[in-house]
């Protein structure tokens, strides 16, 4: 093999490396994101006094009582900021920041929004079992239930074009504490936040290499994912096959896959847990396929 060729084939290697490292950065771009206001004007403000001695006497009957909680807006504020932190793919930036890149990055995400409701509601016994409980020395079970409702936006800063528009509501409980109810459900309310922005926004990944074969089996597969997007040992990713149909793409899932080592930036050892002939099949028969984060 002469000097020439040696050079070639090495040039095209070097190619493909960074061809693949290329795409593995698109597929998974990073967005910047700046939180905006979320406005809260709370409900009943505006009530007559009809409306709320109707809702007294309710509450008495019924043994239910529902406040509003304005006193937990900027809790609020700060779960929804906490909940896009969460999301693998958005990096939250602050406001000089947001202006700095406002003018220049036209991927640049901002989101606002309206804060529904922050609410507490307590259940406790109703008039006719207050009164049959009287005389007794039980302490009548009460629990207080908190819910919050936000109406998310998400838009493109430099054309000012809406992306995405949701209510997302959350919920806690406790026995006693109105604080404890409400601390539970701010923490819900992040999580289903970056639950469905991270699945919005999936990271996705592509099988590089062969593992371990066994009985025609694909035992473990190499992924193109790592540290730098916060691969974890135990994470789990579907295997589909793509397939172009009528013109449209037609994703299959054939399979299942969890990391078992972290081996770097852009590299990850993952055991095939599920459609292992499958897995093989595809890979033998040069089939492409896209692995993403499993929700």
């Amino acid at each position: 093999m002469n000097l020439r060729l040696l050079f070639l084939l090495a040039t095209c290697f070097m190619l493909s490396t960074v061809h693949d490292i290329q795409a593995q950065v698109e597929r998974n771009a990073i967005y910047k994101i700046g939180i905006g206001h979320f406005n809260y004007t709370p409900k009943g403000e505006n009530d007559n006094a009809g409306k709320v001695l109707k809702n007294i006497t309710s509450s008495i009957i019924k043994g239910k009582n529902t406040t509003q909680l304005s006193d937990y807006a900027d809790d609020v504020r700060a779960s929804i900021a906490k909940g896009f932190g969460n999301v693998v793919r958005l990096q939250v930036i602050d406001g000089k920041t947001f202006q700095n890149e406002k003018l220049r990055d036209k991927n640049l995400l901002y989101t606002d929004g309206t804060i529904v409701s922050i609410s507490a509601t307590s259940n406790g016994p109703s008039l006719k079992e207050r009164k049959r409980l009287k005389n007794s020395a039980f302490t009548p079970y009460t629990n207080v239930e908190a819910t919050i409702s936000v109406t998310v936006n998400v838009k493109n800063a430099y054309t000012g074009v809406m992306e995405d528009s949701r209510t997302f509501n959350a919920s806690g409980s406790d026995t006693t504490s109105e604080d404890k109810a409400v601390t539970e459900a701010l923490s819900n309310l992040s999580g289903v936040i970056a639950g469905y922005f991270n699945a919005r926004y999936p990271v996705n990944a592509a099988i590089i290499e062969r593992g371990e074969i066994k009985k025609e089996k694909q035992k473990t597969v190499y992924i193109d994912l790592g540290t730098s997007l916060s691969a974890y040992k135990g994470q789990q990713f579907d295997v589909y096959s793509v397939k172009e149909i009528a013109g449209k793409e037609a994703r299959i899932e054939i399979g299942r896959l969890k990391v078992e080592e972290v081996l770097g930036e852009e590299l990850s050892l993952c055991k095939v847990t599920k459609g292992e002939k499958e897995i093989k099949t595809a890979l033998d028969n040069g089939s492409t396929l896209v692995v993403t984060v499993r929700r």
